[in-house]
């Protein structure tokens, strides 16, 4: 008789998607789907979906990917799934006893909590005097600002029905604020190998997963499933995020208000100075894919709210893309693309593997193989209009103490064919160093002087082989097109630890301390397996697990989500604007105040406020 499936498959053998016809009236809540091939077939190769119920009455099955720890005695997480955020029922009870009397007949109130430090490391209980205060932002005129803020019940054994509002920028005179725009997102909780359950995506409520996905992935999936609706449980709160963008804005001062339906309005009071962020350059790279993706349907906008976002983030290292060419171009921001390989593929594992190691290898007939190649790669960029200076070319990824002399050979076969490519080289940490964790002389003389600065156009080089380091130091800060450096990072993107948030906003911060203009780190999205799963890799080796995912964003079904550690470095290259505006504006006094407040460690939110008000001032 054969299944549905093999009626679907004999129906239109060559589709990608199949109908699979049911009886008309089909008993059962279940449809299992079986799997038959020659071998493996991974479980997000697979789509099933239709148009069964799902309702409270016949929910979907939900397995969750993630687990929290709930212990015994009474007590509640202030934050669903986090053990650190645990409180006593007396301890939340007298909490609510010290709350202004006008507060505690609230359902729930709002405080602001770590806009950029850890949020869960404890119990949410905000100090009765910061319940409900107004929130102040300071901003320029095309830049955006967030603040985390928690929504706290004031039930504690019971749970609260709620739903957030935010009401329209007015100026002073009750008129619509034009170009000034706010909202509010909502953490999702999520777990993770290495740093355990944490605050992470943070959704929009038209980017939601769906509510079973939201439950699966999710530990307080069921709570914030239909946002901006939360549910908040007994003791508990909602993590959430307000953004407010000003692109456009005109100075003024200008009042929203945020609301739960029936509770106390708690005012946002922005203050936007006549101020305007320039653009400058600064090379900033992800080593990794710069848009997400939802497998099987995207909306026809997809790619270009994506690029949206990663423009924002200051990315600008990229493979070619007329998209992203004419999005930035609309911004005000250059580019510089990766066209390919500067060694030709028959080389390449010769360079890259460091077979070749001395001049002797390199013979007339690989120059003449070189200049051939070189001639190709600048005719293609040519013909997507591409000058010189809006693309690069390299030579393999993080050259070691073994390949280096090869690169160093390419790179002046390279420039020799043409001196006007531009050649990228980012030095790994393992390079020019002894025993005793400094640069070698010899290393050093041998790999580095005499060819990276005079072939090298873009450097960037492994952080760690700059602190301390004063011979390499002099090599990798060089005049040249760019001098940045890069770090692995991306994994630790799990933590809310602070020094893991603030990582991302800092590369714009010591970037410009070191006079230079780029930063890199791995990865901006790279996910192993799921991007939602951080549990699904392999143990490699004894004792020792891969890291989950190198990704600081998920893929929504509308758009990028994004978490704390993205907007840290949305947040860092708009820093990196604002010091340079310092620059132009010549207030080298202000800067170096500014500059010298991070050195000493000062929030860098203080020294954001007071580099802005610097560049408005007149004097």
């Amino acid at each position: 008789m054969g299944t549905a499936f093999d009626r679907g498959i004999d129906d239109c053998p060559d589709a990608k998607f199949h109908r699979l016809p049911l009886p008309e009236k089909p008993e059962g809540r279940f449809v299992r789907l079986t799997l038959l091939g020659a071998s493996g077939t991974e479980l997000d190769e697979v789509v099933a979906w239709g148009d069964a119920e799902v309702s409270d009455s016949a929910p979907e099955a939900i397995n969750p990917v993630t687990e929290g720890q709930y212990p015994v005695g009474v007590s509640y997480e202030t934050i669903k799934g986090i053990t650190k955020s645990f409180v006593s029922d007396r301890e939340s009870f007298y909490w609510v006893q010290s709350l202004a009397p006008e507060h505690k007949k609230q359902h729930a109130v709002w405080a602001q909590v770590p806009t950029w430090s850890s949020i869960s490391g404890a119990a949410i209980l905000p100090d009765p005097k910061d319940v409900n205060r107004p929130i102040n932002i300071v901003m320029a005129r095309n830049e955006t600002e967030c603040v985390a803020l928690a929504l706290k019940n004031t039930l504690v054994d019971g749970v609260r029905d709620v739903e957030v509002t935010m009401s329209r920028f007015q100026t002073s005179s009750g008129g619509d604020a034009d170009g000034l725009t706010g909202k509010l997102s909502v953490f999702g909780v999520i777990g993770s190998r290495n740093f355990g359950n944490n605050l992470g995506p943070i959704f929009e409520a038209d980017n939601l997963l769906g509510k079973s996905l939201m439950q699966k992935y999710l530990l307080n999936g069921d709570l914030i499933k239909d946002f901006p609706a939360v549910k908040l449980s007994p003791s508990g709160a909602a993590v959430l995020w307000l953004s407010v963008n000003t692109e456009g804005a005109k100075p003024g001062v200008y009042k929203a208000y945020l609301q739960i339906k029936g509770g106390e309005a708690v005012p946002v009071k922005v203050e936007v100075l006549d101020v305007t962020l320039p653009k400058p350059f600064a090379l900033v790279g992800t080593y990794s894919g710069n848009v997400t993706n939802m497998f099987p349907f995207v909306y026809s906008d997809r790619e270009e709210q994506d690029i949206d976002y990663a423009l924002r983030c200051g990315i600008s290292k990229w493979g070619y893309s007329k998209l992203v060419q004419k999005m930035a171009k609309e911004r005000g921001m250059k580019m510089m693309y990766e066209i390919g390989a500067l060694v030709p593929s028959i080389y390449m594992d010769n360079v890259y593997c460091g077979i070749w190691t001395k001049e002797s290898d390199f013979g007339e007939k690989h120059e003449q193989e070189v200049a051939e190649h070189i001639k190709g790669v600048v005719q293609r960029a040519k013909s997507l209009g591409l000058s010189y200076d809006e693309w690069f070319g390299i030579t393999g990824d993080e050259p070691h103490e073994g390949n280096i002399a090869a690169v160093a050979a390419m790179c002046k076969l390279i420039k020799k064919a043409d001196p006007n490519v531009n050649i990228y080289v980012n030095p790994a940490y393992w390079i020019g160093f002894d025993d005793g964790g400094v640069a070698s002389d010899h290393i050093v003389k041998k790999g580095l002087q005499r060819w990276y600065s005079k072939h090298v156009d873009i450097s960037m080089p492994l952080v760690l082989l700059l602190q301390g380091r004063p011979q390499s130091w002099k090599e990798f800060s060089a005049p040249r097109l760019v001098n940045s450096y890069y770090l692995v990072s991306g994994h630790l993107g799990r933590s809310e630890q602070a020094a893991e948030v603030q990582l991302y906003r800092k590369y714009a911060w010591d970037s410009f301390s070191w006079g230079f203009n780029g930063w890199a780190f791995y990865s901006y999205y790279s996910p192993r397996g799921s991007a939602w799963n951080h549990f699904d890799r392999s143990p490699v080796g004894e004792g020792f697990h891969e890291p989950s995912d190198y990704s600081i964003v998920y893929p929504g079904p509308r758009r990028v989500i994004p978490t704390r550690q993205s907007e840290a470095l949305r947040e860092g290259y708009e820093d990196w604007c604002l010091l340079n505006l310092l620059k132009e504006k010549g207030k080298s006094a202000d800067l170096q105040r500014v500059l010298k407040g991070y050195q000493q460690g000062k929030p860098m939110d203080e020294l954001r406020t007071l580099a802005l008000r610097a560049a408005a001032s007149r004097k």
